[in-house]
This record gives C-alpha cells, sequence and structure tokens, in this order.
C-alpha cells in the first residue's frame, strides 16, 4: 500500500476517527458535513498519522486526499482504522491512475541578462526563458493576480527573469510541486557558485541566496490558459532584493552544466536533490537563525542520514581538510548554536555568520559527493570513506589492519580453485 498508518507504538488511529465519526453528520441525501470548529484538531492528528511512500508523496496532494476519503468513508461507514486506510488507499490507487496531463507553470527569479542557460532539462521539466514582455497566452496570469489581491502580489519584480516550467503530472498539486522542485534544485547550483562566502557590511535581514524566486506562481494548460480556477501559488515571506548579474557568465555556465551531469550520474541522487532543496531553502529565509537550523539538516541530511550523530557529521564533514582538527572545532561551535537555539531558544546577532560558516560546509560536501559520484555505490559507502582518520598515521595502521584481514579471510583468492 502507499499510504499507511505511523508505526509509533503509541499511535491510535482508532480514538482519533471515533472522534472524527462524533464530529459528522449524514443528511438523507447522503450529504457529508463536519463540525467545522471542532474537526481541525483530530484531523491534524489524522495527518499526522498517515505516512505516504515517498515515491509519490509530491505527486498528491495528501491534505485533499485525507479530506476526500473522509467524506466518502464517512458516507459508506468505514471510519475504522483498517477499514479507512484501505479506502484511502483506493482513492490514492485511482488518483494515481489518472492519465498524464501537460502543464506549464510560469514563475520568475531574481537573476538578470546575461544568464548561464535559456533552456535545460531536469528531472523530466524543461525550464525555459520567457521573453521580456510577458507571452500573450498567458496574459491570464496579469489579470487574476492583480484581481484578488492588488496591494500584496506583484506579477513581475524589477530586473527579474520569468521561466516557464513545462512538466507533465496527474494533477495540479503535481505539476506544481514537481516543477518547483527541479528549478529549486537548479538554483540551489545556481546559489552554491554564486552566493557570497561572508559578509562583512551588509543588511543583516537580508536572506543569503542571490538567486530567489519570484513572488507569484501560475499553472497552464498548453493553451496558456490558467488552471484550478484562478488558482496561484505564493511565497507569504517574499521579500524583493536586487536581481543578481553574473560577472563571469561562461564560468557560472560551466559550473552549472558540470554539476547537473555529476549530479544526474550520481547513485544516490535522490538524496542529494533533498539536501540540495533543504538548503535552498534554509537560505531563503530572512530568519537567519531559522536558516541556520534547516542548513545544519540539510548538511546531516548527507552526513549522517538516519543517525542523528552529530559526532559523524563533525568528523565526516572535518575529513574533507588538510586542517581536519581546525575544522572539527569550527563544526562543534555551530553545533553547540544550533542545539541552544532548539533546546533553549537562544538566537544570536552572529545567526547570519554561522549560516555563512555553514554554507561553507555544506558546499564543500556536496562539491565532494559531485566529485566522486563515480567511485562509491550509495551514500553509506561514501560515508563510510569520510569516516576514516584524517591522521595519517592512524589512516596507514588501519590500512595494515585491513591488509592483514584480507589475508587473513583469504580474500586475495576468491574465486581461485581450491
Amino acid at each position: 500500500m502507499k499510504a499507511k498508518w505511523s508505526t509509533g507504538k503509541k499511535a491510535k488511529p482508532d480514538i482519533i476517527l471515533k472522534k472524527i465519526k462524533e464530529l459528522t453528520n449524514i443528511s438523507e441525501d447522503g450529504q457529508v458535513s463536519l463540525d467545522a470548529f471542532r474537526y481541525h484538531d483530530p484531523f491534524a492528528a489524522l495527518f499526522s498519522l498517515i505516512k505516504l511512500d515517498k515515491t509519490i508523496e509530491t505527486e498528491v496532494d495528501k491534505e485533499s486526499l485525507i479530506r476526500r476519503s473522509l467524506i466518502v468513508a464517512a458516507r459508506e461507514n468505514k471510519l475504522e482504522k483498517d477499514k479507512f486506510i484501505k479506502k484511502l488507499n483506493d482513492m490514492l490507487s485511482e488518483e494515481l491512475g489518472t492519465k498524464l496531463s501537460r502543464y506549464t507553470l510560469v514563475t520568475s527569479l531574481s537573476i538578470r541578462e546575461p544568464l548561464p542557460f535559456s533552456s535545460l532539462s531536469f528531472n523530466g521539466v524543461k525550464i525555459r526563458k520567457l521573453s521580456e514582455i510577458l507571452p500573450n497566452k498567458y496574459h491570464e496570469r496579469i489579470g487574476e493576480i492583480s484581481k484578488k489581491r492588488k496591494s500584496e502580489f506583484s506579477e513581475y519584480h524589477d530586473g527579474y527573469t520569468r521561466f516557464a516550467l513545462d512538466v507533465e503530472a496527474r494533477s495540479i498539486y503535481g505539476a506544481t510541486n514537481k516543477g518547483l522542485d527541479s528549478l529549486d534544485i537548479v538554483r540551489a547550483l545556481l546559489c552554491l557558485f554564486t552566493n557570497t562566502g561572508m559578509e562583512l557590511l551588509g543588511d543583516i535581514n537580508e536572506p543569503i541566496n542571490k538567486i530567489r524566486k519570484g513572488q507569484v506562481h501560475t499553472l497552464h494548460n498548453k493553451n496558456g490558459l490558467m488552471v484550478g480556477n484562478g488558482t496561484f501559488w505564493y511565497d507569504p515571506i517574499f521579500k524583493y532584493r536586487r536581481a543578481y548579474s553574473s560577472r563571469n557568465i561562461d564560468v557560472l555556465k560551466y559550473n552549472l552544466n558540470w554539476s547537473l551531469s555529476r549530479l544526474e550520474s550520481c547513485p544516490y541522487n535522490n538524496q542529494m536533490q533533498k539536501s540540495l532543496l533543504r538548503y535552498v531553502n534554509a537560505l531563503d529565509d530572512s530568519n537567519h537563525n531559522s536558516a541556520m537550523i534547516q542548513l545544519w539538516g540539510a548538511i546531516e541530511s548527507l552526513a549522517a542520514p538516519s543517525e542523528g550523530n552529530y559526532d559523524s557529521v563533525i568528523k565526516r564533514c572535518a575529513f574533507l581538510f588538510e586542517e581536519s582538527q581546525y575544522h572539527e572545532q569550527i563544526l562543534e561551535h555551530l553545533r553547540m548554536h544550533r542545539n541552544s537555539s532548539i533546546h533553549e531558544g537562544t538566537s544570536s546577532n552572529m545567526s547570519k555568520t554561522y549560516c555563512f560558516q555553514l554554507q561553507f560546509y555544506f558546499r564543500e560536501l556536496v562539491l565532494f559527493h559531485l566529485r566522486e559520484s563515480g567511485n562509491f555505490n550509495n551514500l553509506n559507502e561514501a560515508n563510510a570513506f569520510l569516516s576514516l582518520p584524517s591522521n595519517s598515521e592512524l589512516l596507514l595502521v588501519q590500512k595494515k589492519l585491513i591488509d592483514k584481514a584480507v589475508k587473513f579471510r583469504n580474500l586475495d583468492n576468491q574465486g581461485e580453485k581450491e
């Protein structure tokens, strides 16, 4: 099944479903209604108790799926643990069986000419630059945005470049997620090569990323008409920044193409992509204390996934440097500040500096994986390498021990006839 209950020992979905059933009313003609004021608490709990398979989580609007399943299950008297999850999976299978449709997501980036690309394809999404004047077929975008909230949203920002993302998906939710995730991964790689390494003077409240998305994103069908009854997506904490302009576009273009090529050929590119998404979203945040916590998570997702082992994160990152002991100390102070931020709620005026420091280690870690992607079969293997001693003498001692173990196990002659 693509949807399952959480495996937590204390999770009891039947209790939540019983409460929802108490708040449900079914009319004589089969119409289902819910107590609007008391429904939100049990629904939020139910949402957390249901886990979707990672392979489909970006294709499906989980909240909408659960709401629709609850209505059908209530009508069919199936608001019980096993019956409900089966009904939800039936509806999920039906949704995933829907024919793929073509969509175009229109958005913008804070980058001006010359650009590192005018068109590229990544993860099945074609990202192409639009003309400076918005093509006529997408003009409905301007009207819908200005009609809904004139004072809050802008369709265009000075210096930004509009892009169209051509994507195939089974739903508008899936199309939007797939398109924006692909754009954000490309943007993450661009930010690795364009973000400032440190800031001596500047706006302390300015997000670190040089290349950020525009405020509004609209989804269109193949004829250019907006889908979803004029629905559009927007960044609630959008902050305009001056558009980035490259001083050496040839170098940026080369770095982007190289990193995209290495990323696509990496055996564990899915884990790499998720980490890049966490990185780029973290440094879009103007709250640098929050950004620092998110950025540590991005590093941890590569250096110690599913381990929760801070010592491993520090050791593996420090291994990349000649002065490994020095870098262990820098990483240790970052770990301490991250922990105090989470557990004690403390913040610091130095948080932006800490973000720059973490960005440095994240960049070096990502570049290591991109350069060495052909040398490891999976992320665990790469991390085993990074866990080796950084001290030359200890490394040579370990090599001798491994050589002895190979000889002892007779692995040199493995495959030979006895």
